[in-house]
């Protein structure tokens, strides 16, 4: 055979191994991508604000309370008026003799001012009649008594506390008093009123 038609048959056969070759040769795969990272948000819960209202509660301020130290031997109401007085005596209390040197505390509210007084019971049984009257007078910002002197006085109390210790041994009594006002024409026409009177003994 000539060898020229030799080596292009086998030129041909080398061409053609080469086609098939490339055409069974397996590819990988193109590679995926990274998945992209992912960024997890976690809210926080928001605190809830507190509820309003459109009115506000008044705040009501506590009252002042005064405590007296030691025991209440009496406590009554009752009402005097321009003409009258009541008298208390200590005897009816538990207090049968009044010594030197005891204490008591005398407490009075009253409606309208009046006077209260400690006087013994033998002074207490002359308050009767139109000369025992207290009274005020023009030329005196002092009760005028008359011909008695109490041991103990206030004067025109609403909310008055006083102590006063026994100066003489004696019987006494306790008085509230409206009769002054008869000497003032700002009460004279006062109808009767109420009062307390508290008497406490340490």
């Amino acid at each position: 055979m000539h060898p020229k038609p030799v080596m292009l048959c086998m030129g041909i056969f080398l061409c053609v191994l080469l086609f098939f070759a490339g055409c069974t040769t397996t590819q990988a795969p193109p590679a995926s991508p990274a998945p992209a990272p992912v960024t997890t948000v976690t809210e926080s819960p928001e605190t809830p604000l507190p509820a309003t209202t459109g009115t506000q509660a008044p705040v009501t301020p506590s009252p002042e309370i005064t405590k007296k130290s030691g025991t209440v031997i009496f406590s009554e109401s009752g009402k005097v008026s321009p003409s009258t007085y009541k008298t208390y005596d200590f005897r009816a209390m538990g207090e049968p003799l009044q010594k030197m040197g005891t204490s008591y505390t005398i407490i009075i509210k009253a409606e309208q001012p009046v006077l209260g007084y400690a006087v013994t019971t033998y002074q207490a049984d002359q308050l009767t009649g139109d000369i025992m009257i207290p009274k005020y007078v023009s030329h005196s910002d002092k009760i005028q008594w008359g011909l008695i002197e109490p041991y103990m006085v206030m004067e025109k109390a609403t909310d008055d506390s006083k102590t006063f210790s026994v100066e003489k041994e004696a019987f006494y009594a306790y008085v509230i008093d409206g009769r002054w006002m008869q000497s003032d024409d700002d009460y004279a026409s006062t109808e009767p009123f109420g009062y307390t009177l508290t008497i406490m003994k340490p």
